[in-house]
């Protein structure tokens, strides 16, 4: 019936958004995932080395000479000799937006003693691939190991959803389950139709489909988390890399100290001026401070 025909059309509509969907979140997130090297081992310490945070080397490479470089970022690492890995991976990465790539990279700076670094560097995996499960249990394990002072922040609602929801959300999974509760939505819209019809011709209203108003309220929820996903996506975070920095009134560092932020913590970019970059502490103060201090994690370019 005509019913009938209509929901096959608006599976056919949803599975083929879907599939598309898929296909542009496989464009965002990488394919390439390298071998990872393993777990941080070695006792965390504070350091002030920067780190820079454009590729040590220029070259584009091709494909095949991406996996060499790799596997030979693999071979110096093994061999110890950090600063060699450090350069290779950051070639690969120069060619390959990879997760696992800026795990393993996470790993020579971790091994390096740049603390900052390596949290930098894991945060921005997992920004790639939410379920990158060694880089998740790798911030966890350095985030629990470095001591800052107590720092005066309050609440806010927001990051705190974003670290419990968002940051284990995938985009493409959002594009699978919006699609398929679309579809639910409008079977509703079917039903509210035939109910009018019901109605005016006075016939007993047909049943409420209540699988489809389940699925009507998952897409509201569905809706939320998206949209607060991508609004988080366009936020500029980056992490502190040395083991204290100063965070000034003014781009000027003849400007008052506000108050001080520590290797590892995350904050909000706002504002870009000259060498420096206006950042917010989460639940804190706003200030000034130098763009070396920091590295881009997520978030629109500054």
């Amino acid at each position: 019936d005509l019913q009938l025909q209509t929901m096959r059309k608006l599976f056919f509509i949803a599975a083929t958004w879907t599939f598309g969907s898929i296909l542009f979140a496989q464009g965002t997130v990488p394919t390439q995932a390298p071998t990872p090297l393993g777990s941080p081992v070695v006792e965390t310490t504070s350091v002030t080395s920067p780190m820079a945070q454009s590729p040590t080397t220029s070259a584009v490479l091709s494909a095949a000479d991406s996996n060499t470089v790799f596997q030979s970022a693999v071979a110096a690492y093994k061999k110890h000799s950090l600063d060699e890995a450090r350069q290779l991976f950051t070639q690969f990465l120069n060619k390959t937006t990879s997760g696992e790539g800026f795990y393993d990279l996470g790993l020579v700076e971790y091994e390096s003693k740049n603390v900052g670094t390596a949290v930098a560097l894991w945060r921005r995996a997992l920004e790639l691939d939410p379920h990158n499960q060694l880089a998740n249990d790798s911030l966890n394990f350095i985030q629990k190991r470095i001591e800052h002072p107590e720092l005066n922040r309050q609440n806010d609602s927001f990051e705190v959803f974003r670290e419990r929801v968002l940051n284990r959300t995938q985009v493409e999974y959002l594009f699978l389950l919006t699609a398929f509760i679309f579809a639910a939505f409008f079977w509703l819209l079917l039903y509210l139709g035939e109910k009018k019809r019901s109605r005016e011709q006075e016939l007993a209203s047909p049943p409420l489909p209540w699988v489809a108003g389940i699925l009507f309220c998952l897409l509201i929820l569905s809706t939320v988390i998206s949209s607060a996903k991508f609004y988080d996506l366009t936020i500029p975070r980056a992490t502190v890399l040395p083991a204290k920095i100063s965070v000034l009134s003014a781009p000027d560092a003849e400007s008052t100290q506000l108050f001080e932020l520590f290797e590892g913590l995350e904050v909000i970019v706002e504002a870009s001026q000259g060498d420096y970059l206006q950042v917010t502490f989460p639940g804190g103060m706003t200030g000034w401070t130098l763009k070396k201090n920091l590295m881009q994690t997520s978030g629109r370019d500054t």
